[in-house]
């Protein structure tokens, strides 16, 4: 079987002892954003995670765009962002046979930026397996 490994999405993640439902809604008013989840998390705080409305092929491109809203909060907003105790940019890869080695970078502005924003970086690495809707459906050869 033939697989290419591939760069899936960024998700940024959001973790608070508070309702992030307001910081969720001043995140997506500009469109940029999407809410996957805004609810209660685990022992009592409460979870948010967002994506970009438009697919990048570079986690760099995506983070951009994130950061992009969060520059654009509001007063009320920055300080919901502030007070969140888990801001993280979780990049997400497929993994393959193919190719040996790849590589993606973050540039140092996007790095800054993350840095100033007071988030950390996680990357994700799933499993190749194909599944209905993956980017790898279809792309195997036997």
């Amino acid at each position: 079987m033939k697989r290419e490994f591939c760069y899936l999405n960024t998700d940024l993640n959001l973790l608070a002892p508070y309702d992030l439902a307001p910081l969720a809604e001043a995140l997506v008013s500009h469109g940029v954003l999407f809410s996957l989840y805004v609810g209660p998390g685990q022992n009592g705080f409460w979870s948010a995670t967002f994506e970009t409305t438009r697919s990048c092929s570079e986690p760099d491109l995506n983070i951009g765009v994130m950061l992009m809203a969060i520059d654009a909060l509001e007063e009320p907003s920055r300080k919901l962002w502030a007070a969140c105790t888990r801001r993280e940019f979780d990049i997400g890869y497929e993994c393959a046979d193919k190719p040996r080695v790849f590589s993606q970078h973050l540039s140092t502005t996007i790095l800054a930026r993350i840095a100033a924003v007071g988030a950390r970086v996680v990357i994700t690495l799933y499993a190749a397996e194909p599944h209905p809707g993956s980017k790898l459906d279809g792309k195997i050869n036997q």
